[in-house]
């Protein structure tokens, strides 16, 4: 019986991690409902059975859970959430101008949406939730804007301004 050489080792181990590999990209793009007696069928039918029964049902839920992706796997995961995504508005916060371009932006949106949370405000607006807790900040300081709740819970509104009833003699 030969020996296995160094080099012949080192195949073995790559092809087996490659095989791997490609059992945790076809666990993680299978739908929800898929029975594992059709999964041990199909991959017996494809020669893949050694490697699963190799695999541990844990990382056949990280496969799942796309805690443990492949390459190919994460490129896509990506390229399917910044799809249609617009790129979001920077802001320059150490210049003046940067913060008045900011906050200009959040008096606007908040016209138009109501009371908001930094998140969503950030989420609409762009920038970071630190620049906007910064500048909401700068703006209920100038009487712009009401501050109301804690931690997450913060919302900014735009202050309304009461009118003055005019008072006229007859």
């Amino acid at each position: 019986m030969a020996r296995k050489t160094n080099l012949g080792m080192t195949i073995d181990t790559l092809v087996a991690n490659a095989h791997q590999r490609i059992l945790t990209e076809i666990v993680s793009g299978l739908p929800g409902d898929t029975t594992l007696g059709a999964l041990v069928s199909e991959l017996a039918a494809r020669g893949l059975e050694t490697q699963l029964m190799a695999t541990t049902l844990d990382e056949l839920a990280m496969s799942r859970s796309g805690a443990v992706a492949s390459p190919t796997a994460k490129r896509t995961k990506v390229a399917a959430k910044t799809q249609g995504r617009k790129r979001k508005a920077k802001f320059n916060t150490r210049l003046e101008s940067g913060r008045n371009a900011l906050d200009a932006a959040i008096l606007e949106f908040l016209a138009d949406a109501g009371p908001s949370r930094s998140e969503v405000i950030t989420k609409a607006v762009g920038g970071t939730t630190a620049q906007v807790r910064q500048a909401a900040k700068r703006l209920a300081k100038k009487g712009a804007l009401t501050i109301s709740g804690t931690r997450r819970g913060t919302t900014y509104s735009i202050k309304k301004t009461r009118k003055k009833a005019s008072k006229g003699k007859k």
